[in-house]
């Protein structure tokens, strides 16, 4: 689930940082842009009564006859470790909206963006999307990092568009004029489990479960999620540590406890440094679990700690980059031709795909000038929305706060993500047992 990679995603990026791993700080600056394939075709059942309705609407600020201003919010500044990892979210939008630029824009609308810094604090937040609509007059917003729950009021009673990352329940799974590029998942996902992680691992020989968390509280929450997904498929779950501080360096007792209660296999929602300690000691009892990582998919983290993660999975909203489609074969053309010194990975995948939906809401509303409202509709009927062949469909009028089923899973063999299929794997909605 995005929402608990969000929270402990900067720890990971701390992880890999302290790793000897860096990536780009350099802004990108404001420019026109915009993507390549998407077309209007492919586009929700009823977008043509869409564009007609778009027709007889006045334009929303930010937008005229030339021209579509969009506003990003990311975390730029601040802990370099967290921000470092956002950063390439911005390259990947400059670059699909470069690219859409230049292929002539949306229906003649060249697009430019304007981004904003919140450093990771939500007070920042808000002033920044503040500063986005009232000052500099966007049109609509894409955003990433978890701070986005300070603006998600506002820019809901503002009527202004937000497309991204969902990495926090509020304003993801709540407010209806957010869109992230994956579909949100539960606002709650204890109270919403799915089998999909168990399932996977029930599928790949585990027999008896451990799992593994700790602070932030929705990090646990997913723990127990997964614990309620796995008995509801009559996977044992054999031990449990949901209190796990990050920087944790003794496992020596929950390892102990692990191999008391048989267990096999594990799911973890710690950060990789921390996790680093858990398959060290699992080591030096001479145990190989079979472990799976719900965050840390980053060439970053397999080069520092490939001899611990040897065997072990790790999930993604996205088919993974190994894998070559069109879709991210276009993605790579767009990196090395506007953005040629940003990371190749995660974040600027996301970024390049919340771009690439941006502009599939554009498209919906065919020639009419942009209006936020028509747009906020046009998305919320579009059905079928698969980022380019990257994603699991998306059907963006009834999946927002609905816990996600459909991961795609990647195995480390040597210092390399191979994934375990082109397909996506899915489990299913379950009823938490009282």
């Amino acid at each position: 689930m995005s929402i608990r990679r969000a929270l402990v995603i900067g720890c990971t990026a701390a992880a890999v940082l302290l790793a000897g791993c860096s990536s780009s700080s350099k802004k990108t600056s404001p420019t026109t842009a915009a993507p390549t394939t998407a077309a209007a075709g492919g586009a929700a059942a009823g977008a043509s009564t869409t564009a007609a309705a778009a027709a007889n609407v006045p334009c929303s600020p930010g937008a005229n006859e030339t021209t579509v201003k969009v506003g990003l919010i990311n975390w730029i500044s601040g802990n370099p470790a967290y921000a470092g990892f956002f950063q390439p979210g911005t390259a990947g939008a400059q670059a699909r909206i470069n690219e859409q630029n230049d292929a002539g824009g949306v229906n003649g609308r060249k697009l430019s963006l304007d981004v904003g810094d919140d450093g990771g604090d939500t007070n920042m937040n808000l002033a920044t999307a503040r500063r986005l609509v009232e000052s500099d007059n966007v049109f609509g917003i894409i955003e990433f990092p978890p701070s986005g729950q300070g603006s998600g009021a506002y820019l809901q009673q503002q009527g202004i568009p937000v497309i991204g990352w969902e990495t926090s329940g509020d304003p993801w799974a709540l407010r209806p004029n957010f869109f992230a590029y994956a579909g949100s998942g539960a606002l709650d996902p204890e109270k919403n489990p799915v089998t999909t992680s168990a399932e996977f691992m029930k599928e790949h020989g585990v027999t008896n479960l451990a799992l593994f968390a700790g602070p932030p509280p929705a990090a646990i929450a997913v723990s127990k999620a997964d614990a309620e997904g796995a008995k509801s498929i009559g996977l044992p779950v054999g031990f449990e540590d949901l209190n796990i501080a990050p920087g944790t360096g003794d496992f020596t007792a929950d390892v102990a406890k692990t191999k008391a209660a048989g267990s096999d296999g594990f799911i973890t929602e710690l950060d990789a440094l921390t996790a680093q300690g858990l398959l060290k000691a699992f080591a030096q009892q001479g145990l190989k679990e079979v472990g799976l990582f719900s965050t840390g998919y980053d060439q970053r983290v397999v080069n520092a700690f490939s001899a611990t993660l040897q065997g072990d999975f790790f999930d993604t909203e996205f088919a993974p980059l190994e894998l070559n489609l069109p879709g991210h074969q276009q993605y790579k053309a767009d990196m090395a031709k506007y953005q040629p010194s940003a990371l190749i990975g995660q974040m600027s995948l996301i970024g390049w795909l919340s771009a690439d939906l941006f502009i599939k809401g554009l498209q919906l509303l065919g020639s009419a000038c942009p209006n936020r409202a028509e747009y906020i509709k046009a998305l919320q009927g579009l059905h079928d929305y698969t980022g380019e062949g990257l994603l699991p469909p998306v059907d963006f009028a009834t999946q927002q706060g609905k816990p996600k089923i459909c991961y795609f899973y990647s195995q480390v063999q040597g210092k390399a993500y191979v994934p375990v299929s082109d397909k996506p794997f899915c489990g299913k909605a379950v009823t938490p047992q009282q």
